[in-house]
C-alpha cells in the first residue's frame, strides 16, 4: 500500500485528507494504485521476511590471490523472536459476532488483524510438494479460529481437581486448576508437556522459558474431526499419518480498503485512505439442531506444530490441549431469526428529526388549561426543547427548557449575526417563556460549557491571552495614531517628509512681511505660544469617546482593533515574512501567530463537536431510540454562545463591553467568508447538517461506512466533515450542506468491507445446506451483473456416499458416540467452487487453475447490505420567532441568598482514625436508574433503560483479602410471582464497568428444562492472576444497558442473592445485607400534576 500509516489525531482530519486530494488532483498525482472508494483487494497471503523460529546463516566468500586461493565459510544460527503464545496489545483490529451479540448458525466467526502478515508470522505446513505451495499461490497460517458450545469445552470437577487431575503433574497447578468464563485455563507453556491423559502440539519457547498462555482442552474425538484428511466425498483417510493442517490455507488472507467514510480504520489510514488487514475465518458453524439461543465460544488458537505431532492421537490421551491466544463469546440463534437485512431495513424505516414523540394525550394536561398554553407546550418540545431540572440562583428548584445544538427545525432567515450581544457571564442569555413560567437555558448552558471548556486547557487560556494582548497593543498603537493626528501631531514619516519645505521656509523668513509690521506690539507677539490641551491615550480617556463620535469610521476604536485583529489572524507575507499578509491563516498556510494557530484551532474543533459531553448535545436521550436514525440541523446560535464562552477568558480590561472579544469574532468572519486554495477556491466548510444512528449495527460494524449521495467531484470541499462513535452504539454524522437537489439528495449505509461478514452457505439447517455460488473475476468485470450467481447448489447429509461433499454435520466414530462436526470440508468445496467459475465463467472474466484464499474468501463472505437514504426537507419547518411576551431574565441574587453560612469553622485539629479491624471486606450494595442514580426508586417504565448496580468498600475493611469472584443472581419471571423479580426477561447490549476497569462483567443465562429462568451478573478480574485485592476495590460499579424492569402496578421491593468469592476463603454472603430496589409504577399521576403546575403558571 502506497503511503505511510499513522494514527490520527485530528478531529478534522476529513477536511485535511480532502485537501491534500484536491491538490493531488489538480497536479495530475494520483497513484494509479489507490483503491478508489467502495473498492477492495484480497491477497492470498503475506508472509514476513523472516518468520518466526530459528534460522541459519550460511556465507562463503571466495578468495583469489596469486598464491593459493582460498574459500571461507561461515555459519551463523539467529532466532526470531515472533508473538507465539499471546496477542500484542492492539493487534486486533476487530471480530466479529462482537462478544455477547447475537448471530444466526451459519455465521462464521472471523478476526480482523491490524498487521496485515501477522496470520503468517509463523509457519504451520512443512507439505511443499503441493503445486499451489510451489507456484506462491497459498500458505498455511499458523492461526485458525474455531467455535465450540459449552459442553464440548468444559472440564468435569474430577479433571480441574483432585487426584486424578489433568494438573497433577504440573508446577504451578499441581491442586487443581479454574477455567476462565470461555473455558480456558491460563498455564505455564512448559507445564503443558506435563498435563495428564492429554496430547498437545504446544512446545516451551526457548525466548521465553515461563511464557505463560490460555489453553483449551478439546476432547479427542472432536480434534480428530477438525483436523482429520477428508476426500471429496466427506470420507475420512483412516491411513494418513499426520494431521492435516492444509485445508486451512483457506481461510486467512489479506484485505486492501479504501477507508473513506469509515469512523475507525480511517485513523490509521494513510493519507490517501489506504489501509491493509490480515483476516482469520473459522470454517466451522454453529450448532444447527438448536431451537433456542445458545451460547458459542470462539477461540483463536494456535495450530503451529499441529502438522508434526503424533498422528493419529494416541488411545490414552482424552484431551488435545490448544494454545488460545485470544477468545469470546456470543450467542447463535435458532433458524428463521431476523438477518442484518432485516436490521437495515427497520433502521431505514425509523428515520425521522431529533426530537421526542409526544403527543398532547400522553401528557395529561389539567382541564382547565387554554388551547394555547397547551400548544406551547407541544409546540416548544417539538421543536428539540427537554424539561429539566433547575437551579435558580436563589437555590430554588424548578424546571427549565433547555436544547442542545441538534434542532429539528429551521432557523428564521431574518436572525443574523450577532444576534445577541457579548455575555460576561451567560446569565444574560436565559430566555423566560412567561406564557408557561419556564426559563430557557439553552444558549446560557452553551456560554457555560464553552467557557469550561476553555479553562480545562491552561494552555489555550494562555493563547487567549496572547491573542489578546497582541490584538489590544496593536489597536490601540492604531488608535493612538489616530488620536494623535486628530490634534495636529504629526508622525515621524510626515514629520520627515516635511522637512525640505520647512528649510525652503527658513530660508526666505528675512523675505517675510510680517518683520516689517507698525505694529508696536508684534514683536511681543511674535514669541506667544497657546498650550496645548494634553491628548488622553488612555482604553477609557475623554479621546476615546470623541474618536467614538468622529465622522471617520476607520478611526474609531472597534476598528482599529478589528484591523489589529485581522493582522493577527493573517498568514505571513510571503515577500517579508516578519509581516502579516492580506489573507487569512487557513491552516494550509504559515501564521504569522502561533497564538492565533492554536486559538483558530481550538474554534474549528469545537465547530465540528470535538470533547463536548454528549449530555449537552442530547439533553433528552428518549428523542434518539434505540434502533433510530435522526436528523438534525446545527444552531449557530448555540456554537457563537459555547465560543463566545470560551473566549471571555483573560477579559481584564473591559467588563461592559469586550471590544478585543469583538475583534476576535470578526477576524473569524474574514476566515469563514475567505476562499481557501485547497477547498477549490470555496470558503471553508462548516457543519449545518448532520444525524445520529443508534443501532446495534454500529455494534457489530463500527466502521460502517457513511457516503453522501451523489458522489461529490475530487475537486469540491467535502460535504461528509465528522465521522465519529460517541458510544459504542451510536454514530455522529455531521455534513457542511443541507440535503438538496443536486448536491446532496442521499445517504448510503454500507458494510465495511474488512468487517463484512462469512457465511457457511445463503441456507443452513440440520438436514441441507444451500450455497449460491458467486461469480469470480481476474479481469475487469466491465458491464457483467455480479450480483447475479452462477449455480446455486445444496447438500444433505443423506446424500449418497458417491456425491462430492462440502460441509460435515456428524461424525459416528467406531468406538465412541456422534461427534458434532459442523465443519465445512475446504479442499472439497475450494476443488468445486474452481470447477463451478470455470465451467460457467468466460475465460475473458475469470482465467485460473488453481483454489485460492483470495478466490475462497471472496466466495465465503456475505452479502454486503447497504441502505441508501432519500433525504427530504418535508419534516422540517421554520423555527417561530420568540412571542413578544417571552423576555431575557434578569434575576439578581436575593437578599438572603448573600449571607454568609452561620456554620462554625471546622476544626484543625487532626480528627482520630477509626480502630483497623481486620474481620472481613464490607461492601455497600445499591442498584438505581441513571435517570435517578441517587435513589433505589426505579421507575417500572416499558422501554429500556440502564441500570447501576453501585458497590463501594467501606473504608478500614479491605484487610489482604482478595477477591476474585462477585456474583449477583438476576432471576426472571412475572411481575406477580414471589419473590419479586427485577425483570421479565434481559435482551440488553451488556454491562461495562464505571470506572475501576480491574474487572469484566460477564452475563451468564440459566436454564431450567430448556427455559431460561434468570442470568448471572459475574464480575471476574482481568489479571492473570485471577484475583484482585479488596484495597483496589473501593469502588467496582457496574451499568447494565438496555433493561427492561418488571411491569409492576404497585410499589414493590425486590431482593437480590449477591456471592463474594475471595482467594483461600471460599464464598461469602455480603456481611450488611444489600438495599432493596424498589420498583413504583409510571407516575402518571405526578406527571399530570407537575403539567398541571406548569400550566398553571400560563394561566396565571
Amino acid at each position: 500500500m502506497a503511503g505511510r500509516k499513522r494514527r490520527e489525531t485530528r478531529a478534522r482530519y476529513i477536511v485535511f485528507r480532502h485537501a491534500a486530494r484536491v491538490q493531488r488532483f489538480l497536479a495530475s498525482l494520483e497513484d494509479d494504485r489507490r483503491l478508489k472508494p467502495g473498492h477492495q483487494q484480497l491477497h492470498s497471503f503475506v508472509v514476513p521476511g523472516l518468520q518466526g523460529g530459528k534460522h541459519t546463516v550460511d556465507v562463503t566468500q571466495d578468495i583469489t590471490a596469486k598464491s593459493v586461493p582460498k574459500q571461507l565459510t561461515a555459519t551463523q544460527e539467529f532466532y526470531v523472536d515472533t508473538p507465539e503464545f499471546a496477542i500484542p496489545e492492539g493487534e486486533i483490529h476487530s471480530v466479529y459476532p462482537p462478544p455477547g451479540h447475537e448471530e444466526r448458525s451459519e455465521t462464521l466467526p472471523h478476526v480482523v488483524f491490524n498487521t496485515p502478515e501477522f496470520p503468517w508470522e509463523w509457519r504451520a505446513s512443512y507439505i511443499e510438494d503441493p503445486p499451489d505451495y510451489k507456484q506462491n499461490r497459498n500458505r498455511v497460517p499458523w492461526l485458525a479460529v474455531l467455535v465450540f458450545t459449552k459442553d464440548e469445552l468444559q472440564l468435569s470437577p474430577d479433571d480441574l481437581q483432585g487426584e486424578q487431575s489433568i494438573f497433577r503433574n504440573t508446577k504451578k497447578l499441581p491442586g487443581g486448576a479454574k477455567q476462565t468464563s470461555t473455558l480456558a485455563v491460563n498455564m505455564l507453556v512448559k507445564d503443558v508437556p506435563k498435563l495428564a491423559d492429554t496430547a498437545s502440539p504446544v512446545k516451551p519457547s526457548p525466548s521465553e522459558p515461563d511464557a505463560t498462555t490460555d489453553i483449551i482442552f478439546i476432547k479427542k474425538g472432536l480434534f480428530s474431526t477438525l483436523f482429520a484428511k477428508y476426500d471429496d466425498k466427506g470420507h475420512e483417510d483412516t491411513t494418513a499419518t499426520q494431521a492435516d493442517v492444509r485445508p486451512y490455507r483457506f481461510l486467512a488472507h489479506k484485505r486492501d480498503i479504501n477507508t473513506e467514510g469509515m469512523a475507525i480504520a480511517a485513523l490509521t489510514a494513510t493519507e490517501e485512505d489506504q489501509s491493509s488487514y490480515g483476516v482469520v475465518f473459522s470454517h466451522r458453524t454453529g450448532p444447527v439442531t438448536i431451537t433456542k439461543p445458545t451460547q458459542i465460544i470462539a477461540h483463536l488458537v494456535s495450530i503451529r506444530s499441529v502438522e508434526v505431532m503424533p498422528w493419529p492421537v494416541a488411545n490414552d490421551k482424552r484431551y488435545v490441549a490448544m494454545s488460545s491466544l485470544h477468545s469470546w463469546s456470543y450467542t447463535c440463534l435458532p433458524p428463521d431469526t431476523p438477518s442484518i437485512k432485516n436490521m437495515f431495513e427497520a433502521l431505514g424505516r425509523s428515520s425521522a428529526m431529533l426530537r421526542s414523540i409526544v403527543q398532547l394525550d400522553q401528557l395529561n394536561p389539567p382541564t382547565n388549561a387554554p388551547k394555547a398554553v397547551q400548544d406551547r407546550v407541544l409546540q416548544r418540545l417539538h421543536d428539540g426543547y427537554a424539561l429539566a431540572r433547575y437551579r435558580m440562583q436563589t437555590g430554588e428548584q424548578t424546571s427549565c427548557f433547555i436544547r442542545g445544538p441538534f434542532i429539528p427545525v429551521k432557523i428564521p432567515s431574518d436572525i443574523t449575526r450577532p444576534w445577541h450581544s457579548l455575555s460576561t457571564s451567560g446569565s444574560d442569555l436565559q430566555i423566560l417563556d412567561q406564557q408557561l413560567g419556564l426559563m430557557d437555558i439553552t444558549y446560557s448552558a452553551a456560554w457555560q460549557i464553552g467557557r469550561t471548556l476553555a479553562i480545562s486547557d491552561a494552555d489555550l487560556v494562555s493563547r487567549i491571552g496572547q491573542v489578546r494582548k497582541q490584538i489590544y497593543d496593536r489597536g490601540m498603537h492604531y488608535y493612538q495614531l489616530a488620536a494623535l493626528k486628530a490634534h495636529g501631531t504629526r508622525s515621524k514619516s510626515e514629520l520627515i517628509a516635511q522637512l525640505p519645505a520647512m528649510v525652503d521656509a527658513l530660508q526666505n523668513l528675512h523675505k517675510t512681511a510680517q518683520l516689517c509690521t507698525s505694529d508696536v506690539q508684534a514683536r511681543s507677539r511674535r514669541w506667544l505660544r497657546h498650550s496645548i490641551e494634553p491628548v488622553d491615550l488612555s482604553y477609557s480617556g475623554h479621546e476615546a469617546h470623541a474618536m467614538r463620535l468622529a465622522s471617520n469610521e476607520e478611526n474609531k476604536l472597534p476598528q482599529c482593533f478589528l484591523r489589529a485583529a485581522k493582522e493577527i489572524a493573517s498568514a505571513i507575507d510571503p515577500e517579508k515574512p516578519d509581516q502579516p499578509s492580506d489573507v487569512p491563516y487557513n491552516e494550509f498556510n504559515t501564521p504569522y501567530s502561533p497564538d492565533w494557530m492554536a486559538l483558530l484551532k481550538f474554534v474549528l474543533d469545537k465547530q465540528v463537536l470535538e470533547n463536548i459531553p454528549f449530555h449537552y448535545l442530547i439533553p433528552d436521550i428518549s428523542a434518539l431510540p434505540l434502533e433510530s436514525m435522526r436528523f438534525f440541523r446545527i444552531d449557530w446560535r448555540w456554537m457563537d454562545a459555547l465560543l463566545d464562552g470560551a473566549l471571555s477568558l483573560s477579559n481584564y480590561i473591559d467588563q461592559d463591553h469586550d471590544k478585543v472579544r469583538d475583534a476576535i469574532f470578526g477576524a473569524l468572519k474574514w476566515y469563514h467568508e475567505t476562499g481557501v486554495a485547497e477547498h477549490g477556491g470555496e470558503v471553508p466548510p462548516v457543519p449545518v447538517y448532520g444525524c445520529l444512528i443508534r443501532s446495534n449495527l454500529i455494534v457489530k460494524f463500527p466502521d460502517m461506512k457513511v457516503e453522501v449521495l451523489p458522489l461529490q467531484l475530487p475537486d469540491k470541499p467535502p460535504v461528509l466533515m465528522r465521522h465519529k462513535l460517541v458510544t459504542p452504539d451510536t454514530m455522529l454524522c455531521l455534513f457542511s450542506k443541507e440535503p438538496s437537489e443536486p448536491d446532496f439528495d442521499g445517504l448510503a449505509l454500507t458494510q465495511p468491507p474488512h468487517q463484512q461478514t462469512f457465511v457457511a452457505g445463503s441456507d443452513l439447517k440440520k438436514d441441507k445446506i444451500e450455497m449460491r455460488y458467486k461469480k469470480a473475476y481476474t479481469a475487469d468485470e466491465g458491464s457483467d451483473d455480479v450480483t447475479v450467481p452462477i449455480a446455486i447448489k445444496e447438500w444433505s447429509p443423506n446424500d449418497p456416499k458417491t456425491k462430492e461433499a462440502v460441509y460435515l454435520w456428524d461424525v459416528t466414530p467406531s468406538s465412541s458416540p456422534t461427534i458434532e462436526a459442523r465443519r465445512l470440508l475446504m479442499e472439497s468445496l475450494a476443488s468445486d467452487y474452481l470447477k463451478t467459475v470455470q465451467e460457467k465463467m468466460d475465460k475473458k472474466y475469470f482465467d485460473d487453475d488453481t483454489a485460492t484464499s483470495a478466490l475462497m474468501a471472496a466466495q465465503m463472505g456475505s452479502v454486503a447490505w447497504r441502505l441508501k437514504l432519500k433525504l427530504s426537507q418535508t419534516n422540517a419547518r421554520d423555527e417561530l420567532e420568540i412571542d413578544p411576551n417571552v423576555t431575557p431574565s434578569d434575576a439578581p441574587l436575593s437578599e438572603w441568598a448573600l449571607r454568609r453560612r452561620r456554620h462554625p469553622v471546622p476544626s484543625h485539629a487532626i480528627q482520630k482514625l477509626p480502630q483497623y479491624y481486620a474481620t472481613r471486606p464490607v461492601f455497600y450494595y445499591q442498584v438505581s436508574s441513571t435517570e435517578t442514580p441517587s435513589s433505589n426508586t426505579i421507575v417500572a417504565t416499558d422501554v429500556e433503560q440502564d441500570l447501576i448496580f453501585r458497590i463501594n468498600l467501606e473504608p478500614y475493611t479491605a484487610g489482604d483479602y482478595r477477591l476474585e469472584e462477585l456474583k449477583i443472581k438476576v432471576p426472571f419471571g412475572t411481575p406477580q410471582q414471589f419473590p419479586r423479580v427485577l425483570m421479565a426477561t434481559y435482551k440488553g447490549s451488556g454491562a461495562d464497568m464505571t470506572s475501576n476497569i480491574r474487572f469484566n462483567v460477564m452475563i451468564d443465562l440459566e436454564t431450567t428444562d430448556e427455559k431460561v429462568t434468570g442470568m448471572t451478573l459475574r464480575m471476574v478480574p482481568r489479571s492473570r492472576r485471577g484475583y484482585v485485592p479488596v484495597t483496589s476495590c473501593s469502588e467496582i460499579s457496574f451499568i447494565l444497558s438496555g433493561v427492561v424492569v418488571s411491569q409492576v402496578t404497585q410499589k414493590t421491593w425486590v431482593d437480590l442473592e449477591i456471592k463474594e468469592h475471595y482467594a483461600n476463603q471460599g464464598e461469602w454472603n455480603p456481611k450488611n445485607k444489600p438495599d432493596s430496589i424498589v420498583l413504583v409504577p409510571p407516575p402518571a399521576a405526578e406527571r399530570a400534576m407537575n403539567l398541571k403546575r406548569i400550566f398553571s403558571r400560563g394561566l396565571s
